[in-house]
């Protein structure tokens, strides 16, 4: 069941690459034709930007300076996770969306609100309020959704789909002037929230069945055992011990997240004294992280471990 979801998807997305010949207003880019990189240029009313296994970024964002209504269709055929930065979307206080293989999101610039909005595509979706008081948000595999809530689309109550994909992101873009009770029924720890009038409420699917609410960049310090994590992102920051008494000569990664949590590990300085250790990882053995270089290691609910992310 799962390779034939998966060869159907493969081939509607086979259907939405760029086309052989885009308009002049058009562009079709890949890291390898963008200079190396994944910060995607502004300059196109629609840019096709795509990912594969030996053209790849481990970091994308959005065009920095568009025009209203331009929009980015990002792709990926490729087996390596990246991620696309989320600012200027309505899952900004997620930190990133997740860009797995098969992954297929196009966005579109709202002036007005100066922000990227979800829009469709294989693996992402937009939902509106139905003016409707309570509102049941159907199940799919899609991995990225925006629901879009206004006082002409609202909705009082929510339910969160029943399933997702595990790591699959949704925000609640509450546009409207009035607050929207999301029902516990799919919530970890079933304890309702409220998402307040003109505020993005963002979620993360987990292999425990549930949508955990989850957002922020934290700095955590360097330390024996690094604790659980109480943000999407987290940055330790490795310094020169000489210098730094609270410098340790091992790192432990916790033995608990949440899904889609990241640990980001920096050497800020030349010293190889820290080494990371593989508790809780799926690295066969400790590692140093050398000057100027990162370990970025992601929470897989499923496996229990933190997963080392590809860097290039």
């Amino acid at each position: 069941m799962k390779n034939t979801h998966r060869n159907t998807l493969l081939a509607a997305l086979l259907v939405c690459l760029a086309p052989a010949a885009a308009s002049a207003a058009e562009g079709y880019l890949t890291p390898a034709t963008n200079n190396g990189s994944g910060y995607m240029p502004s300059g196109y009313t629609k840019l096709y930007f795509e990912l594969g296994d030996g053209d790849w970024a481990a970091k994308l964002k959005l065009p920095g300076k568009p025009q209203q209504a331009d929009h980015v269709v990002l792709s990926s055929l490729s087996s390596k996770y990246a991620t696309l930065d989320a600012g200027k979307t309505a899952f900004a206080d997620q930190v990133y969306l997740p860009v797995h293989d098969l992954s297929n999101i196009e966005l579109r610039w709202t002036a007005s609100s100066q922000r990227w909005d979800v829009v469709g595509g294989e693996s992402a979706r937009v939902v509106y309020g139905r003016n409707q008081p309570s509102q049941e948000i159907e199940s799919s595999n899609h991995l990225v959704t925006q629901v879009g809530l206004y006082d002409t689309k609202r909705a009082t109550s929510l339910g969160l789909p029943a399933w997702a994909p595990q790591g699959a992101v949704l925000v609640i873009a509450n546009g409207s002037s009035n607050d929207v009770q999301v029902r516990p029924s799919s919530l970890a720890g079933n304890a309702g929230s409220v998402c307040n009038a003109n505020q993005n409420c963002g979620f993360v699917y987990a292999a425990d069945g549930k949508w955990h609410a989850r957002q922020g960049h934290a700095r955590v310090a360097a330390q024996a055992q690094l604790p659980a994590p109480t943000a999407r992102w987290n940055d330790v920051f490795l310094g020169d011990p000489a210098e730094d008494i609270g410098m340790q000569p091992t790192m432990r990664l916790p033995a608990q997240g949440v899904e889609g949590d990241i640990y980001q590990i920096t050497n800020l300085h030349g010293a190889r004294f820290t080494r990371v250790l593989a508790d809780h990882t799926d690295m066969p053995s400790g590692i140093y992280v050398t000057s100027a270089h990162r370990l970025v290691l992601r929470y897989d609910s499923a496996r229990g471990l933190w997963i080392r992310q590809a860097l290039r």
